[in-house]
């Protein structure tokens, strides 16, 4: 059965193109209905108005925002809202998404951008039902302190993740919690329309459509939730909202990857506590020992457990130079743990990679850093059947 959908757009050349796309939407039927929007939002009767509706405005109208945040504001969760406008600025878009609005087509209007709208508004529509029988493994990427790699190791870990599934393929979200110092967008050449920034703005709209539609595609095939644009506030996340949002992802993807900031923040441990590992990520020098030292303290502090923290050497030399191979257990000596895992040093690949907006795996696919998340990928996996093992057997 045909989802309905309805499109109110002023008398202009927009009709003519949306009435030659709207026969290939998949399992969606499209009524264009040239008329004036704001009449249209006036007289609209919930009881008969399809699930879906499009309305053309001009975002530079006040009152016509106005009139459609009472729309969506009457329509609650039983109807999906999207906008196509002439005259959309970024700042305009984001105003939208925070009222409610599913998704914004730009004009003129392509197949492309109509379906992927209609195909999330479609979703929205859905009844929401979580995977009950499949729960998500969460990775915690940490960092003892700034320039320890943790950014790199987090895109990388996700993008070995996405290729460990059944079939070659794992659903794998990437989702950047450094709100203030994140920049996973710009390292894998991300424009994203919407942020962690808009999630934050409007928490109570969030769910399993929310959270998804707020993802943008990498072509590695990872969903990636990019961090706020400008510097905002640590405290703008709270611990609820991160709770959810763990919570949700958990249940529509194999497994999450969590950037975390260096900073320890109000909700940083219900994150910590809610993942099923968490890599702490270090150099082999002075600075970074003081500062794991301190991350496992205050992990303890709080009431977690510290064997689910693993140490991640970084930028590891080969020799007995001052990062040298040798200096591990000399390290572990220090910290009193074991390291668990460590990543050879291949800085040149990594910074251009970083230049790129690409993987390292892109450029240099030998690379001792792919070679070593991977390895570190195939510990995980199998800590998580382990696991998965002792929790059947108990």
């Amino acid at each position: 059965m045909n989802t309905k959908a309805i499109a109110a757009i002023r008398p202009s050349s927009v009709a003519d193109e949306l009435t030659a796309h709207a026969a290939a939407l998949n399992n969606v039927e499209l009524e264009v209905s040239v008329c004036d929007p704001m009449e249209f939002i006036a007289d609209a009767d919930l009881t008969t108005l399809p699930a879906i509706v499009i309305v053309e405005l001009d975002l530079d109208q006040l009152e016509q925002i106005r009139a459609l945040e009472g729309l969506i504001n009457r329509c609650g969760q039983a109807h999906a809202i999207l906008v196509t406008s002439d005259n959309a600025s970024l700042a305009q878009i984001r105003q939208l998404m925070r009222m409610g609005v599913i998704d914004f087509i730009p004009q003129p209007i392509n197949a492309a951008d109509l379906n992927a709208a209609v195909e999330t508004a479609v979703q929205k529509t859905k009844p929401q039902t979580l995977r009950s029988t499949a729960r998500g493994e969460i990775i915690s990427v940490m960092r003892s302190c700034g320039g320890s790699g943790a950014t790199t190791l987090a895109i990388e870990l996700a993008a070995s993740l996405a290729k460990s599934g059944k079939n070659d393929t794992a659903s794998v979200a990437l989702i950047d919690f450094d709100m203030q110092n994140g920049n996973m967008a710009i390292a894998l050449d991300l424009m994203p329309k919407v942020t962690l920034l808009d999630i934050l703005e409007s928490p109570s709209r969030l769910d399993t459509s929310y959270l998804k539609g707020s993802m943008i595609r990498h072509k590695s095939g990872i969903d990636v939730l990019a961090a706020p644009s400008e510097i905002i506030p640590l405290e703008g996340m709270t611990d609820e909202t991160a709770r959810t949002i763990l919570s949700i992802a958990r249940q529509e993807y194999d497994y999450v990857v969590i950037d975390l900031p260096s900073t320890w923040t109000s909700w940083t441990a219900s994150v910590v506590g809610e993942s099923s590992v968490a890599l702490l990520a270090m150099q082999l020098n002075v600075v970074a020992i003081q500062r794991v030292l301190r991350n496992l303290h205050t992990v303890k502090e709080q009431g977690l457990d510290d064997k689910n923290v693993a140490i991640v050497a970084n930028r590891v030399s080969k020799g007995i130079g001052f990062s040298g191979a040798d200096r591990v257990k000399e390290f572990e000596t220090a910290l009193k743990r074991p390291i668990e895992h460590t990543i050879r040093n291949d800085f040149k690949s990594a910074a251009a990679a970083r230049d790129r907006g690409v993987l390292v795996r892109e450029i240099a696919r030998k690379s001792v850093i792919v070679q070593d998340v991977e390895r570190i990928k195939d510990g995980l996996l199998a800590r998580f059947d382990a696991d998965s093992s002792v929790a059947l057997s108990a």
